[in-house]
């Protein structure tokens, strides 16, 4: 019975990020517009949504090592800034 519910919801959620893609690249990032398309979410979760999940251009996935790197010498420069 659980994985029915949980099956059921993964198909409204795709359905939805689908449907917010299309929206996005249809009205550009008018929030309150598309918050209309879907009753049980508001513009600020349509945003929220888009920027943190949906939109194509995310980066997901370990950190490259250039990355780590940058990370770590700007983090020893902060440090090295403060007297202890």
């Amino acid at each position: 019975m659980y994985f029915l519910f949980w099956y059921m919801r993964k198909c409204k959620i795709m359905f939805q990020d689908g449907l917010l893609k299309q929206l996005v690249e249809e009205y550009s990032e008018k929030w309150d517009y598309i918050s209309l398309h879907f009753p049980d979410r508001s513009d600020i979760q349509c945003q929220q949504r888009w920027q943190k999940v949906v939109n194509p251009e995310l980066v997901k996935g370990p950190w490259t090592k250039e990355v780590r790197y940058n990370c770590a010498n700007s983090g020893l420069q902060l440090l090295q800034s403060y007297p202890f």
